[in-house]
């Protein structure tokens, strides 16, 4: 998935990253609290990814982020500036 649009909104408890998919424009956060990430279609408010990370609690940078997903079968791509 190709994305644009990357905005974090909390650095901790929870931590959450907004971005957007490019070729739908389809809205997505991804969201950690209490060692469990979730990837939510904020458009439909469907959870596309969800489950625990191990070894985080409520931070994370993007990277862990990108990591996480992509340990679950999901790949983001694109250039990631973020905005705050």
């Amino acid at each position: 998935m190709y994305i644009k649009n990357l905005k974090q909104h909390s650095v901790g408890c929870p931590t959450i990253f907004d971005f957007q998919e490019v070729e739908s424009g389809t809205n997505y956060h991804f969201r950690l609290r209490h060692g469990s990430a979730s990837v939510v279609n904020e458009d439909t408010d469907k959870i596309i990814l969800g489950g625990p990370m191990p070894g985080f609690d409520g931070v994370c940078s993007w990277q862990n982020a990108l990591d996480w997903m992509k340990s679950n079968g999901l790949t983001l791509k694109g250039k990631f500036k973020m905005y705050l």
